[in-house]
């Protein structure tokens, strides 16, 4: 018996009478019609079972009126669904019928399909004819493809009726809007997000690769955005295809255009989006009035955001321009939002652009991957309202099985341990697996399933098999290299994750393209080091698998190739079997001979896998990163090699020596009175002297203390070291012999937390866990009078003033008490504005202020004077403040911080100098100055301590707008400064002060200097077309300005001896001057298409480079100012710096397609 077809009714709520109408008709008729006021029984979810309603009818019709057209809500979504599912029909289904009950205008997403007018008079007869046509042609199709297929749905007759072609995992495809029923684990950050849209004009949601970013915006965040009236746009890429009617240089910024584009109509003028900004576009777009009548909030989402930097490199300069658009909607229209939401490697891009936007685009929030209880709910939520569910504890034993990870293990070899994350991918692929491979009267899913299908390796492999084998397909690869690839370079020998760097065409040996594929899957991702991009595996669960899957694959081939090779054998008779022998032997002769081509292919890749490893160590083992880049070097000179160690040198520039001696936590560092020895306090018990200058421990460690060494401090004079220490005691060490002085000081009776002297070493402070601090006689070893008592919990820092006479003590009970040393008496209220345990205070050398270092993750500059704070707490730190430290002079604050950073500030205007310090595999507990403020030692909580050259960190500011080029002078001792300013500054090296007053001449920005051989003459160009030349030694002009070009200069060079100058400029021009006249010599050179940006002399003077940005090098040869050959054309996009070798062989250059040639 056949079932009659079912029929989805979608309308909107006004149409309610109509549709009731249609529904009665359609069941009279003998179909099978869906209403979701009728058909959803009482306990039922709306949303679920409306999707599956959609999923499992025949024919889905679209009731329209200028309601449902009109509205934004349940109808809308039904039809994209519909829509989605017609997709994977034959062209000739009849399934989506729009039905129009009055006349309304057509939806535009349902233009190219034909429709039913209901309310003429032929209205119904042509729905009904369309119904059955319908049915006819899948009469046709099943009895053409199975002949023995009944149509229609099992009936009560012939047996239960299984409902479980839905599928509630996703599988590796992100979740779409339709997929909110089954979006599970996340309600948390969606909560988060919501809270923070409504809360800030913009923010950045960012993630690794993998982490479901766009699943999350699409099942939960839009949706909850929706629920508080927001009007949320279609979500945006910035990149897509150019409609071919137009050019791309006629759109004024492509970033833009592609924005407008996800938005606009399908018929929409491009050419008018091409000259339109965001806020017009905005402003244009038709508003949803609330209930109110005022204007609903609106939400732009921007996803996918880093497609921002990896499309359209020509179309750099949009990107600045992007980001002023969007700034200018937000303060056009003050109920927009937006949302940027990036892969997490492409912040450090975006942050140059950040203070374009309101707030600096300081709200940002960072999505992790699965957790255990996240996962739990992802696995078993989908099921509500399936038919099945979890036996009890077996979702909970797939997620332990999902956490599984292989790390390597401290004495070699690999350990399976529980990780921390679960890539939502992974889980995904897990379930769908194993929810497709379950018989369909399985309503409990229990143990002996998960076993027989729901193993996680099996479905993790079959994964990986499917992916390489598209990969293969579509990038044209063999199967076979992509699994080596994967053995080789993906997959450590020690069986953890390996990365590797992708190059201009190949990624490890194979094309971009397969990489690609492989990426767009979530079989690996891609991460951003150092300025590359390197993939790995998206998860550690999937070595395993791969390993397993290429065993298998390889034996399976072996065995097929030993068939084919006997088959051969028999027909080929013995003497051929001979002969194949002899061939063997002699490729077995010719393997021996390339024993040293293998050996250095594999140094080769042992290179580029440590140069790999070095560059995932940056953030947490700086140390270790170097010294595998070293040896990464020594094994094989390649790129990876350099550029890992290139990496390692410029991720912490200012890093001057690691010491290694301890084996815990370094608690304390303090340089002696003369700089020469730091003195450090261990977790172990035990302190080290060291030699500054040579970083060598001096002599052996000392030892007294019991327990962990919290404290140490220098007398004033340097003969003495006192330390504190968990044992509940102080130490006093000579610092010439190493021994203790007399016996240790004992009053405390708990942990003693800080120790330091006064000025004039005769007087010790000591603060402890016993909420007491001690003043101490040092010549007696006695304590001064009575305990000082008034915190409430351990005192964790005290420091004296430079007189003397005031003691600070900064306390877990969130104050700090100043106290009059010689009273014992504390000096007014405590001071109380931070909002959690004080770590760290110390006192300006002047005396007058006071920082603390917070636990709240902040720091305050308070007047001693008054006892209020001097400004707003300064904050930059995402953790604890651990110590704090003034600079000799004063002008610098020192902060380290449980966020592994250490940040120098500025107190003359309170910023940060600079990026913070990074080198700390863990928190910072301790910083200190040398005396002469060049150097800052830092302890940590690994068991390193760290020089930093604070010096070098300083930048030269004098100018007043961006610098825009600068040039040493040839004996390197001055430094000369272009700027948009319309000034060059001149800077003494050594002292980095200015030399004079800036040199002033031009009226616009200066956008190139150069000094001449000799280094008497400056030449400067300018956007006001001129050239000037500058007596180095009195800042004066030399002559009038050189006037020739008619467009701004971009680049001016000296020949070697110094007789001529040449210069070029926008105007698409190169001139050469005589510098002794002024004059040009000869007519311009005129071959580039457009703006020269470099030029450069040969060291011999006689050939000239010129790199422009109409792609091209060319080579001029000066004598005859001819061209040299054919211009050289291998960048695919503007030539923005060109520089010979000392040699004069090589010519390298840099362009804005992200490559160098040499």
């Amino acid at each position: 018996m056949k079932a009659p077809a079912q029929i989805f009714l979608s309308y909107a709520r006004e149409d309610e009478k109509k549709v009731e109408s249609l529904y009665q008709k359609l069941s009279n008729a003998g179909f099978k019609p869906w209403m979701d006021k009728k058909d959803i029984r009482p306990g039922e979810r709306w949303e679920f079972s409306i999707r599956r309603a959609i999923r499992d009818s025949d024919f889905f019709v679209a009731c329209l009126s200028a309601n449902s057209v009109a509205k934004r809500g349940w109808i809308q979504r039904e039809i994209k669904r519909a829509l989605d599912l017609w997709q994977e029909k034959l062209e000739d289904d009849i399934y989506l019928i729009p039905v129009r009950l009055e006349d309304c205008e057509m939806p535009e997403s349902l233009h190219d399909i034909q429709w039913v007018d209901l309310f003429k008079e032929d209205g119904w007869t042509q729905l009904v004819k369309a119904i059955r046509t319908g049915m006819e042609r899948w009469t046709e199709v099943l009895a053409y493809e199975e002949p023995s297929l009944d149509i229609g749905i099992t009936t009560a007759e012939e047996g239960p009726e299984q409902v479980l072609e839905f599928e509630p995992y996703v599988g590796p495809r992100p979740f779409e809007r339709d997929d909110q029923a089954l979006f599970f684990g996340r309600d948390h950050e969606a909560s988060e997000l919501l809270s923070l849209v409504i809360a800030h004009r913009v923010l950045l949601l960012y993630a690794q690769s993998g982490a479901g970013k766009t699943s999350l915006l699409n099942a939960k965040l839009i949706p909850l955005l929706e629920g508080e009236e927001f009007e949320v746009l279609p979500l945006v890429r910035v990149q897509g295809l150019i409609p071919k009617d137009i050019e791309p240089k006629e759109i004024l910024n492509l970033y833009t255009f592609n924005t407008l584009m996800s938005w606009a109509e399908p018929k929409a003028d491009t050419r008018q989006l091409a000259q339109m900004s965001i806020a017009d576009f905005l402003k244009q777009r038709e508003r949803p009035i609330d209930e109110e009548g005022l204007p609903s909030p609106r939400v732009v989402i921007f996803d996918q955001f880093e497609e921002l930097f990896t499309f359209y490199s020509e179309r750099w300069r949009d990107r600045e321009g992007f980001f002023e658009q969007v700034r200018d909607a937000l303060e056009e229209d003050p109920l927009l939002r937006v949302v940027f939401v990036i892969r997490e490697d492409y912040i450090a891009q975006l942050d140059p652009y950040a203070p374009l936007l309101p707030e600096k685009l300081r709200a940002r929030f960072r999505l992790e991957r699965l957790r255990e209880g996240a996962a739990l709910a992802a696995v078993t939520g989908p099921l509500r309202d399936t038919g099945r569910s979890f036996a009890e504890s077996v979702a909970e034993q797939l997620v332990e099985d999902l956490l599984k990870v292989r790390v390597q293990s401290a004495i070699g070899g690999t350990v399976e341990v529980t990780g921390e994350f679960i890539e939502p991918v992974q889980l995904q692929v897990v379930c769908q697996s194993l929810w497709r491979a379950l018989p369909p009267d399985v309503t409990a899913i229990a143990q002996e399933h998960l076993q027989a299908f729901g193993d996680v390796n099996q479905a993790l492999s079959g994964f990986y098999e499917r992916s390489i084998k598209r990969a293969a397909q579509e990038a044209g690869v063999k199967e076979e290299n992509l699994r080596a690839w994967f053995d080789s370079s993906l997959i450590t020998p020690a069986g953890t994750r390996g990365t590797v760097f992708r190059g201009r065409e190949e990624t490890g040996g194979i094309p971009n393209t397969a990489a690609d594929v492989l990426d767009n899957l979530h079989l690996i991702r891609g991460e951003r080091r150092a300025g590359a991009l390197w993939y790995e595996l998206t998860h550690d669960r999937f070595i395993e698998p791969i390993q397993e899957s290429n065993k298998t694959w390889r034996e399976r081939k072996s065995e097929e190739q030993a068939k084919k090779r006997l088959t051969v054998l028999v027909v080929l008779g013995t003497a051929m079997a001979t002969l194949i022998v002899v061939i063997l032997l002699m490729a077995s002769a010719m393997a021996r001979a390339n024993q040293n081509r293998a050996d250095y292919q594999a140094r080769l890749a042992t290179s580029r896998r440590l140069a790999a490893q070095a560059l995932t160590l940056l953030d947490g083992q700086l140390d270790l990163a170097l010294l595998l880049s070293l040896e990464a070097n020594r094994l094989a000179d390649t790129v990876e090699a350099r550029a890992s160690l290139l990496a390692g040198l410029e991720f912490s520039p200012h890093l001057a020596t690691f010491l290694h001696g301890h084996t815990d936590w370094v608690r304390s560092v303090d340089f002696s009175p003369d700089g020469r020895t730091l003195a450090s306090g261990n977790a172990d018990g035990t302190i080290i002297l060291w030699d500054v200058a040579t970083g060598q421990p001096i002599g052996q460690p000392l030892t007294g203390h019991t327990k962990e060494v919290r404290s140490v401090d220098f007398s004033p004079d340097g003969q003495t070291l006192a330390s504190a220490s968990e044992d509940n005691t102080i130490i006093l060490w000579d610092v010439a012999t190493g021994q203790p002085i007399g016996q240790p000081l004992t009053g405390h009776t708990e942990e003693v937390r800080s120790v330091d002297f006064s000025p004039d070493g005769q007087t010790l402070a000591s603060g402890s866990r016993d909420l007491t601090i001690i003043l101490w006689d040092v010549v007696n070893c006695r304590p001064i009078g009575q305990p000082l008592t008034g915190h409430t919990e351990e005192v964790r820092s005290v420091d004296f003033s430079p007189d003397g006479r005031t003691l600070a003590s900064g306390s877990y009970d969130n104050t700090i008490i100043l106290w009059d040393v010689e009273t014992g008496q504390p000096v007014g209220q405590p001071l109380t504005d931070h909002r959690a345990s004080v770590y760290s205070v110390a006192f300006s050398p002047d005396g007058r202020t006071l920082a603390s270092g917070s636990q709240d993750l902040t720091i305050i500059l308070w007047d001693v004077a008054t006892g209020q704070p001097i400004i707003q707490s300064l904050t930059g730190h995402s953790d604890g403040v651990f110590s704090v430290a003034f600079s000799p002079d004063g002008q610098t604050l020192a902060s380290g911080s449980a966020d592994k950073t250490i940040i120098l500030w500025n107190l003359a205007n309170d910023p940060p100098i600079g990026q913070p310090f990074i080198g700390h595999s863990d928190s910072v507990l301790s910083v200190a100055f040398s005396p002469d403020g060049q150097t800052l030692a830092s302890g940590s909580r690994g068991p390193t301590i760290i020089l930093w050259d604070v010096v070098a960190r300083q930048p030269l500011t004098n100018h007043m707008g961006a610098v825009l080029n600068v040039a040493f002078s040839p004996d390197g001792q001055t430094l000369a400064s272009g700027s948009a300013d319309k000034t060059i500054t001149l800077w003494d090296i050594a002292t980095g002060q200015l030399i004079g007053q800036p040199l002033t001449g031009h009226t616009a920005k200066v956008l190139s200097v150069a000094f001449s051989p000799d280094g008497q003459i400056l030449a400067s160009g300018s956007a006001d077309n001129t050239i000037i030349l500058w007596d180095v030694a009195t800042g004066q002009p030399i002559g009038q300005p050189l006037t020739g070009h008619t467009a701004p200069m971009r680049s001016v060079a000296f020949s070697l001896d110094g007789k001529t100058l040449a210069s070029g400029g926008e105007d698409n021009t190169i001139i050469l001057w005589d510098v002794t006249t002024g004059q040009p010599i000869g007519q311009p050179l005129t071959d580039h298409t457009d703006a020269v940006l470099s030029i450069a002399f040969s060291p011999d003077s006689k050939t000239l480079a010129s790199a422009s940005e109409d792609n091209t090098i060319i080579l001029w040869d000066v004598a005859t100012r001819q061209p040299i050959g054919q211009p050289l054309t291998d960048h695919t996009d503007a030539v923005l710096s060109i520089a010979f070798s000392p040699d004069g062989k090589t010519l390298a250059s840099g362009s804005a397609d992200q490559t160098i040639i040499l």
